[in-house]
């Protein structure tokens, strides 16, 4: 029944590389279901975030992000997940996208398109989902687990979401999560979504059981 549907994708440099390469199928796979009358974005994040189809490079400490005509450069205060945008400017939000044919290519070729880079913060990605106007029915969430500030992310993104309607959380782990597995868990959980695992061969397991 959902109607617009948000999925935040991890690209960070700590997926292995067959991990990257199940999420880009995963997503792939999701996309190719969505019926022509839902609207979407794909936001991908490490220790920045941005849309699918912006223009983005950077190294460990440095990272700039072409998003509707401007500008935004991320740096870090110190470790993987304490990016933030120079100049206090605000962070950016994009249009949904309806799911027509052409939108999902353009979209596909930029996952086919994407690379890993520095850092890890769940923070950015799920809060740009949630400010979308009009608030996404649902939100994908694919990761590997893996994040040092986590508590501090579930926190702030389960605040955000009680204003207005709330969002479903759907959380997706790659493989079994060294860590992370109770955070995704309880994000689910809070936000009446689920939390499953694919794990290296496709299948899919309630995450919750593992």
């Amino acid at each position: 029944t959902a109607q617009r549907v948000v999925f935040c994708v991890d690209a960070s440099a700590s997926l292995s590389t067959q991990q990257f390469s199940m999420i880009k199928r995963e997503l792939n796979k999701s996309l190719k279901k969505l019926a022509s009358s839902i609207h979407y974005q794909v936001i991908f994040f490490s220790g920045p975030a941005w849309f699918a189809e912006d223009e983005h490079s950077g190294n460990k400490q440095n990272h700039v992000v072409k998003h509707a005509g401007k500008k935004y450069q991320w740096k870090t205060k110190g470790g993987a997940s304490a990016f933030y945008i120079v100049g206090d400017k605000e962070l950016y939000t994009a249009d949904w996208l309806p799911a027509t044919s052409s939108n999902l290519a353009k979209t596909r070729a930029s996952i086919e398109a994407e690379s890993k880079s520095y850092g890890t913060d769940w923070r950015h990605p799920l809060r740009m989902a949630l400010e979308m106007k009009p608030k996404p029915d649902v939100v994908y969430f694919l990761t590997d687990g893996a994040v040092s500030n986590g508590q501090q992310a579930v926190d702030q993104v389960l605040k955000i979401n009680k204003r207005g309607k709330k969002a479903k959380i759907n959380t997706i782990a790659m493989m079994l999560p060294k860590q992370g597995a109770a955070l995704l868990g309880e994000l689910a959980d809070k936000t009446g979504g689920e939390f499953t695992v694919v794990l290296a061969d496709g299948t899919v397991k309630n995450g919750m059981k593992q």
